[in-house]
């Protein structure tokens, strides 16, 4: 894949970071310490985030790579049970990119303001996964459809197929790398796939199909059966 970089100002995701701040700290209940603490939260972005660009490294697939109920790189491929819900001659092909939060030392900062950073920084990532759906939709043509988000771990994507897709976009490895356990370094980073479709793919709300349960719950249970 032919790896490009989308560059996105932070300064165009404060409203949406801070929607997400919302449900992440509790700030649904009105008072005194809810302001204060939005108010420092604000305070902390304008200070260490809003300056600062979040850099996106996106591949393009096409049809050839969908095979079955897997997505093939060379030798390589990578299962997705999404696939058992859509005709394989629907996937017209997908997006795949990768980026990772603002690196923040936090050490220096009182322990609240630290947690209020942290949470910044998840945030940011939530905020960036809106920002490329929207620029993913405006991409695509009007008969197409986009998938929501699939990640590396659920629908029964293994989490070792992001080793996969780093491999297919150099440049972004060079900035994130996997770690044996499984998860990517820096550790605030996503990878996200979105299928591009002939007709639309209904995939569920609840990513859990592949939990540790095993058989699944009996939400899953009754949406694949």
């Amino acid at each position: 894949m032919e790896c490009t970089k989308v560059i996105i100002p932070l300064s165009e995701l404060s409203e949406q970071c801070m929607k997400y701040m919302v449900p992440k700290c509790g700030w649904e209940r009105e008072g005194k310490n809810v302001l204060r603490a939005r108010k420092k939260s604000e305070e902390i972005f304008e200070e260490f985030f809003s300056s600062r660009e979040i850099t996106v490294y996106m591949g393009e697939f096409g049809s050839k790579q969908v095979c079955g109920e897997t997505l093939r790189f060379g030798e390589r491929e990578v299962p997705c049970k999404i696939f058992q819900m859509v005709k394989p001659d629907e996937i017209l092909g997908g997006y795949v990119y990768v980026c990772h939060s603002v690196l923040l030392d936090t050490r220096k900062m009182k322990m609240s303001e630290a947690v209020l950073a942290d949470s910044l920084q998840i945030s940011v990532l939530d905020a960036v996964r809106d920002y490329m759906e929207c620029h993913l939709r405006e991409k695509i043509l009007p008969q197409q459809y986009l998938s929501t988000t699939v990640m590396p771990g659920f629908y029964g994507m293994p989490v070792e197929s992001i080793g996969v897709f780093l491999d297919e976009l150099p440049e972004a490895k060079t900035k994130i790398h996997l770690l044996g356990s499984g998860l990517m370094e820096p550790l605030k980073s996503i990878m996200a796939i979105h299928l591009v479709s002939a007709q639309p793919i209904r995939i569920p709300s609840k990513d859990c199909q592949d939990c540790m349960a095993g058989s699944g719950c009996n939400y899953c249970k009754n949406w694949y059966h």
